[in-house]
């Protein structure tokens, strides 16, 4: 497995992938774990997206992989602009305008966790795929356990929700610099 991380496009996709991750964990788990005893439209919303992304991506077979991925990029990060726009107007978002933004923000990150599998099946031997799909998994998790101490941290200081749509936004947008990177170093069959 260091053997892996040693590659350099890989251990960078990696990387963007888990900040990603964080960006879309931090508010779901937010709407799920922290308000467990609550109906929340944010992760139905959210669910429908991703699905939807998916559905997208059907027609998608002449694009580039890395086409797609920047799709993603552009849905992610725009999906949040309209909610740093109205943050510090409003004392409370609208659940209906949180879920909408969310949404487009799910469909985003559903380009890209299948293009990333993609890209890893083409740069790597059949009986590697196991290892670093498992690498990709460990990453998630990652993001999972990182974003649930950040909530708890929120949860510690009193922070509100702005706070946690900062925090996503912030997260995408850091994980282009390790993408960028990625994208200067991959391999020509990705391309």
């Amino acid at each position: 497995i260091i053997d892996e991380l040693m590659i350099g496009y890989i251990r960078n996709i990696l990387f963007s992938f888990f900040l990603w991750e964080i960006s879309l964990y931090g508010i779901l788990l937010l709407y799920i774990d922290f308000s467990a005893n609550q109906f929340s439209l944010l992760p139905v919303g959210m669910m429908i997206g991703y699905l939807f992304g998916i559905y997208i991506l059907r027609f998608c077979n002449r694009v580039s992989d890395l086409t797609i991925i920047k799709w993603g990029y552009y849905f992610s990060i725009l999906s949040l602009v309209p909610l740093l726009i109205v943050l510090p107007f409003v004392k409370e978002i609208d659940r209906y305008f949180l879920t909408f933004c969310y949404f487009f923000h799910s469909m985003g990150n559903a380009f890209l966790c299948p293009t990333l599998f993609a890209i890893i099946s083409k740069v790597s031997p059949p009986h590697e795929w196991g290892r670093k799909y498992g690498l990709v998994e460990s990453s998630d998790s990652l993001a999972f356990l990182s974003a649930f101490i950040i909530l708890l941290m929120r949860e510690a200081l009193g922070l509100g929700l702005g706070i946690m749509i900062a925090i996503s936004f912030a997260s995408i947008l850091f994980s282009l610099l390790p993408y960028r990177r990625f994208r200067q170093i991959v391999p020509k069959k990705i391309k």
